[in-house]
């Protein structure tokens, strides 16, 4: 089953973006490590770099798999990373001034 189509340069930046706001419990930035860790965990095999290299724009087309994988661990809905018209609600859910917890 495809999914949506993923413009590089937006799912870069809303990656970027998961990180930089989606704190981990004790208020630190996650890292590509750890998210790459608990992505595999779930059965989709990633590594840091990758994670990385899609963050950076440097890597794009990830398998539909792994973005549903990563939405699922930032706590999104898969059309964060592809949909263009992300409405002001779903950039509050990672607005950390919205007082919107993750």
């Amino acid at each position: 089953m495809a999914g949506p189509t993923m413009d590089s340069e937006v799912f870069a930046q809303r990656l970027s973006q998961l990180f930089e706001q989606a704190r981990r419990p004790d208020g630190k930035e996650w890292s590509a490590l750890q998210v790459a860790k608990a992505v595999s965990a779930t059965g989709v095999a990633t590594s840091h770099q990758y994670i990385s290299q899609l963050r950076s724009g440097e890597r794009s087309n990830p398998r539909f798999v792994l973005v549903e994988a990563l939405a699922t661990f930032f706590s999104v809905p898969v059309s964060y990373f592809s949909d263009n018209t992300v409405d002001d609600m779903l950039r509050r859910l990672v607005d950390p001034s919205s007082g919107i917890e993750l």
